[in-house]
C-alpha cells in the first residue's frame, strides 16, 4: 500500500496527471498546494491518501433464511419483518452502485418506509437490460414493463424494471440523494459508515431529484460497478476511446470522478465540455486496452462496441478459424461468431426439431400455476452441445431413452420471456404460428406487451439460421461417395455430396414448407427437388455437389460454423471437397484418401471431439444460471 502525504503528492500527481479542480473553478481560493482542489474534495479533511486497487470480495458468508438469491417474482406482498431480512451482496451491490451512476434511480416518497430501485433501457438494449433483471430479479416482486413513448413522429420502446420497497435500498437513496430521510429500521452498509457526504443542489427524494456522487466513490467504484456505468452511459467514439455521459452531475463531481478513474485504473482522461453547465468524462484511445482488461469480464457481449471490441477479440488480434486448418484470417464480416448469432441459430433449431406446449388454462384445479414449455430435441452424440447450450439459456434436460434424444426444456416464466427476446423476429417457417401462440399466451397471463413478427425473410447467408435448421435431427447430411465398376476396377469418380430434407407439410397446422425450402435452393444454386420416404410422406429434398454449390457451402460455414457433431462429418466432407478443387481425387493415393474419410462418417463415426466448444464457455451469452 502507498500513503501520499503533503511533502510527496505534488511530483505523484504530476507524474498520474490527475486534473487539478482549480484549473476548472474561478473560486478555489490561494492556496494551490492542497490536495483537496487537485482530488476535488475527494477526501476533504484527510492529509493522507490510501492508494489500492480493491478486488472484487468473493463473498463466503452463509446466507440466512430469506436472503436466498432466488426469484422474487410472483412471491406476493412481503411483510414487514421480512423485509428486513433482504441484504444486498457483493456482486448485485457493485451492479446497483454502476446503475446509479447511469440510468438508475431510486424512490422514496415520504409516506412510505423504505425505498425501492428503478432501471430503465430503450428496447434494443435488451440483451443488457435482461442481464440486470438476471441480477435483480431476487429483489423484483413483479416482471419488467415494456412502455411506448410518442416523441414527435418517432414511438420509443423502453423496458422498465422496479424492486420492492425493501430497507436495503435505503443507504443507496442516502448515497445517491440529499434528503437525509430517516428510517430506523435500516442498518448502514460496513463500507457507509462513517462515510462523507458531499452537498450539492438538489431537490430531494425519490426520483426526479439530483443525484450526487457519494463521498466514497474511490472504494466503491469497482470493475463490476465500472462496467455497468459504461454499459450504460458509456458511449462509443469512433475515432477511438470512450465518453462516459456525466451531463447531470456538477463539475466539482464530474472532477471527483475523473480522478478515480485517474488514480486507481491508471486511465488517461479528460473533460470535455457537452453545453454550459454539463460536462463529459472522455478516456483516450491510448487507455482503452487497459480498460479492457478491467471491465470485460463483466460487459453484455451486445455492449462489446462501447469497448471496441467485435465478438471479444481485442483489435488487430487475428481470429483463425481453427475449424478449418489453414484457412485464411476472418477481417470483420466473415467473423466466427456463434454468440452473437445465437438468436437465430437457437430459432432454427426448434423449427427443425422442437415444440412448444401451451395449456389451455393458467391454473390447475390444485391451484399450481400452469406455463407453456419450450422445448428443442438433440441427438444423443450431441449431449455435450445441450449441457453447453443450457448454461447459456437456461432450462433443463431430459433423456428420451427409446427415441435416442436429449430435450432441452425452458418452462418458467422469465425463461420464455427470455427465450422469446432472443429468437423472436428469427423464424421463418410454419412454426412461426406456434411461437407467436406462445407469445399471446405471455401477454395474456403477465400483462406483457411482446410484440409478436411475421416471417423472416432477410438473406439466409447473412446469419446463422440455416447452421442451425442444418443440425437439427437428420434434415441435413453430409457424405462421400467413391464409385467403382462391378468388376472392382476403380473409376475415377469421388464426389462429396450435401443432402437437405424437409416434410413438405407440417403436420401440426397443415402449412407448407415450399417458401423456406425454394429459399435455401435458390440461396446454394442449386434446384429444389422431392422425395418419397417408406412411410409415403412427400419431402422437398436439396442436393449440392458441383463445385460451385459447395464452395457456396463452405463460404457460409466458415462464417457460421456447426456446433453439434454434424460439424465432424462436415470436416471430413470439406477435406474430400479440397481434394477434389485440387484434383487429387484422379490419383490412388486421393482415392484412398476419401475412401479413409467416407469410413469415419456419419453412422461409422466412432471419435467425438468437442473442443470447438470452448468458444462458448468463454464468452457466456448471459449469466449461467437455472432459469
Amino acid at each position: 500500500m502507498l500513503f501520499l502525504t503533503k511533502q510527496v503528492y505534488g511530483p505523484f500527481l504530476k507524474g498520474r496527471g490527475l486534473i487539478p479542480y482549480k484549473a476548472y473553478c474561478t473560486d478555489h481560493g490561494k492556496n494551490t498546494s492542497n490536495i483537496k482542489y487537485y482530488l476535488a474534495g475527494l477526501w476533504e479533511g484527510n492529509n493522507e491518501l490510501l492508494i489500492h486497487y480493491k478486488d472484487i470480495p468473493k463473498d463466503k458468508s452463509l446466507v440466512p433464511f430469506g436472503t436466498n438469491l432466488g426469484t422474487g417474482i410472483g412471491g406476493g406482498r412481503v411483510l414487514k419483518k421480512n423485509s428486513q431480512m433482504y441484504k444486498l451482496h457483493n456482486y448485485p451491490y457493485s451492479v446497483i452502485i454502476g446503475l446509479m451512476l447511469s440510468d438508475g434511480w431510486t424512490d422514496f416518497p415520504k409516506d412510505k418506509n423504505n425505498a425501492r430501485l428503478g432501471f430503465s433501457q430503450s428496447f434494443d438494449k435488451f440483451e443488457y437490460f435482461w442481464n440486470v433483471f438476471n441480477i435483480l430479479e431476487h429483489y423484483c416482486a413483479g416482471l419488467p414493463t415494456f412502455r411506448i413513448r410518442k416523441r414527435t413522429k418517432n414511438y420509443l420502446y423502453s423496458l422498465t424494471l422496479q424492486t420492492r420497497r425493501l430497507s436495503c435500498f435505503n443507504e443507496i437513496h442516502e448515497m445517491f440523494y440529499l434528503d437525509p430521510c430517516p428510517y430506523p429500521n435500516s442498518q448502514p452498509l460496513p463500507h457507509l459508515c462513517g462515510a462523507l457526504r458531499e452537498h450539492s443542489l438538489g431537490k430531494g427524494r425519490g426520483k426526479g431529484g439530483k443525484k450526487i456522487i457519494p463521498a466514497d466513490i474511490y472504494n466503491i467504484l469497482d470493475p463490476v460497478c465500472l462496467a455497468h456505468w459504461i454499459m450504460g452511459d458509456g458511449k462509443f467514439v469512433e475515432s477511438g476511446g470512450l465518453r462516459l455521459c456525466t451531463n447531470s452531475y456538477s463539475l466539482k463531481e464530474v472532477v471527483k470522478l475523473i480522478n478515480v478513474l485517474i488514480l486507481r485504473y491508471d486511465l488517461n482522461c479528460t473533460i470535455h465540455t457537452a453545453a454550459p453547465e454539463q460536462y463529459m468524462i472522455f478516456i483516450s484511445k491510448k487507455s482503452m486496452k487497459n480498460l479492457r482488461n478491467i471491465v470485460k469480464p463483466y460487459i453484455v457481449p451486445s455492449m462489446y462496441y462501447k469497448i471496441h471490441l467485435k465478438s471479444g477479440v481485442e483489435p488487430n488480434e487475428p481470429q483463425i478459424n481453427k475449424l478449418i486448418p489453414g484457412a485464411r484470417t476472418n477481417s470483420g464480416k466473415g467473423e466466427n461468431n456463434f454468440l452473437s448469432n445465437l438468436g437465430p441459430y437457437l430459432a432454427a433449431r426448434f423449427e427443425g426439431d422442437g415444440h412448444i406446449f401451451i395449456p389451455k388454462t393458467t391454473h390447475a384445479p390444485s391451484g399450481k400455476k400452469y406455463a407453456p414449455h419450450f422445448a428443442i430435441s438433440f441427438a444423443e452424440s450431441d449431449y455435450p452441445l445441450v449441457q453447453e447450450l443450457k448454461l447459456l439459456i437456461g432450462g433443463s434436460i431430459r433423456h428420451k431413452v427409446e427415441n435416442h434424444t436429449y430435450v432441452l426444456t425452458i418452462s418458467s416464466i422469465s425463461g420464455l420471456i427470455y427465450i422469446i427476446n432472443l429468437i423472436n423476429g428469427c423464424l421463418r417457417t410454419p412454426k412461426l404460428a406456434r411461437f407467436n401462440e406462445m407469445i399471446n399466451w405471455i401477454n395474456q397471463s403477465t400483462g406483457s406487451f411482446i410484440p409478436t413478427h411475421v416471417v423472416d425473410n432477410s438473406n439466409l447467408m447473412n446469419n446463422a439460421w440455416l447452421a442451425g435448421f442444418i443440425e437439427a435431427g437428420r434434415r441435413g447430411s453430409f457424405d462421400i461417395q467413391v464409385s467403382q465398376t462391378s468388376g472392382g476396377s476403380p473409376k475415377n469418380r469421388v464426389s462429396a455430396r450435401f443432402r437437405l430434407e424437409q416434410r413438405k407439410l407440417d403436420p401440426k397446422t397443415g402449412d407448407s414448407y415450399l417458401n423456406i425450402m425454394t429459399s435455401i435452393a435458390t440461396a446454394l444454386g442449386v434446384s429444389l427437388n422431392t422425395s418419397i420416404h417408406n412411410d409415403k410422406v412427400e419431402y422437398f429434398l436439396i442436393s449440392a455437389s458441383s463445385t460451385k454449390s459447395r464452395s457456396t457451402i463452405v463460404n457460409y460455414f466458415t462464417q457460421f460454423p456447426l456446433f453439434s457433431s454434424k460439424r465432424l462429418n462436415y470436416l471430413d466432407w470439406l477435406a474430400c471437397h479440397y481434394l477434389i478443387v485440387s484434383k487429387d481425387h484422379t490419383t490412388l493415393e486421393g482415392r484412398k484418401q476419401a475412401l479413409k474419410l467416407k469410413s469415419s462418417m456419419n453412422r461409422k463415426r466412432t471419435y467425438f471431439n468437442w473442443d470447438h466448444l470452448l468458444s462458448l464457455k468463454s464468452q457466456p451469452y448471459s449469466p449461467t444460471r437455472n432459469i
